[in-house]
């Protein structure tokens, strides 16, 4: 057999030094200042946002998987109705965020149930042909959604027909799979994060009764129940920095590490993006001196980050980062979405098509014969 000596570097080193995070300079998704199309508006007409919106509008906790490339789905939380405090919409985008369908109300609360009047902080993996859809909710507006519990459904489409856990099985009335039983005057239990790793469902939530940290669960995915059978593991990140809201996680492959990331000093002039690390998925510690502000948008809060259907991320700019953040007139519940490009790196980590290592000069290409 022949083997080039270049074909023989062109594969991943391992990356033995700490993850090193930092994002483009993006552009605006969602612009809380304007109008959305209404739902009568014929499909073919141009709408333009005529009429400045002085209403709540938002897209924040976003979720969101790349596939094909450079697609995008996207869901987030979105303001609601008289009836309702939050819808989840959900969009598409076949070119990295440069344009958008137009939004749909992927789920909503089911009035009534214990998550009939506020659903937000969406997470989707899809496995066996499910989209898996977590969420906070609450049937409580006492303190605009205290009280919080983590609930789950499932469809085989992105953008709606889903079905939510009953307790026992998919469809029905909606019943949390991780019950909150504290002080109903605390924010209580949300922000749901789920990754696929081998057989594994790693499923990440807040826990929240005055301090925020973050918790853990594992499962079998191979289990079509397996909110039955969720496993506590522990604190993944039990000191988060001040004001840091929920936590992304993302598994790199291609160095077997796991990445979380979240905003911290949250609604705030100086907030940025805060940078975690883990090798196992169940014990998590700071990247130092990893501490994003190039290019984040102050007082942003809730972010996502892309990845595949696993929730697995590449190195490399191929993923995006997506959060919310006050606009100019600084109202409540009036907040922007912006996106960028999210560059992942670790040190001794290389790209797989670089032919040349590092530090080595050019060189001819040498065949070697090997002895199959």
């Amino acid at each position: 057999m022949l083997v080039g000596l270049a074909s023989l570097w062109s594969v991943h080193s391992i990356a033995q030094g700490p993850l090193d995070v930092s994002v483009s300079e993006g552009s605006l998704i969602h612009d809380a200042s304007y109008l959305p199309r209404p739902s009568f508006w014929p499909p073919e007409w141009t709408w333009d946002g005529t009429g400045l919106n002085d209403d709540t509008s938002y897209r924040y906790g976003p979720a969101l998987i790349r596939y094909d490339n450079d697609n995008l789905h996207f869901w987030a939380c979105s303001e609601g109705d008289a009836n309702v405090a939050d819808y989840i919409r959900y969009r598409n985008s076949s070119n990295g965020g440069r344009t958008w369908s137009d939004d749909v109300i992927a789920l909503a609360p089911t009035i009534g149930s214990p998550d009939g009047w506020a659903i937000c902080d969406p997470n989707v993996i899809k496995y066996g042909g499910y989209y898996y859809l977590a969420y906070t909710a609450t049937d409580s507006s006492f303190g605009a959604g205290l009280n919080n519990q983590i609930f789950v459904a499932r469809s085989l489409q992105a953008n709606g027909g889903f079905e939510k856990w009953n307790g026992s099985g998919w469809g029905g009335a909606p019943q949390p799979i991780i019950q909150y039983s504290g002080p109903t005057n605390q924010w209580g239990l949300g922000e749901p994060n789920m990754v696929v790793k081998g057989n594994t469902l790693f499923f990440y939530f807040t826990e929240d009764e005055g301090v925020a940290r973050t918790k853990v669960a594992t499962a079998s995915i191979s289990d079509p129940n397996w909110p039955l059978r969720l496993n506590d593991r522990g604190y993944a990140i039990a000191d988060r920095d001040w004001a840091e809201d929920q936590t992304d996680v993302k598994y790199l492959p291609e160095i077997d590490r796991f990445m979380a990331t979240a905003v911290a000093s949250r609604f705030t002039s100086s907030s940025y993006i805060h940078v975690w690390q883990s090798a196992d998925g169940l014990r998590f510690e700071p990247v130092v001196n990893d501490n994003i502000t190039e290019n984040v948008q102050p007082f942003a809060h809730n972010m996502g980050v892309s990845g595949s259907e696993l929730g697995h991320a590449a190195m490399g700019e191929n993923e995006y980062i997506a959060y919310s953040y006050t606009g100019p007139d600084g109202g409540w519940g009036r907040w922007n979405t912006w996106l960028s490009k999210l560059d992942i790196g670790a040190a001794g980590w290389i790209a797989s098509n670089s032919a040349t290592p590092p530090d080595m000069p050019m060189m001819p290409i040498i065949l070697i014969l090997l002895d199959e």
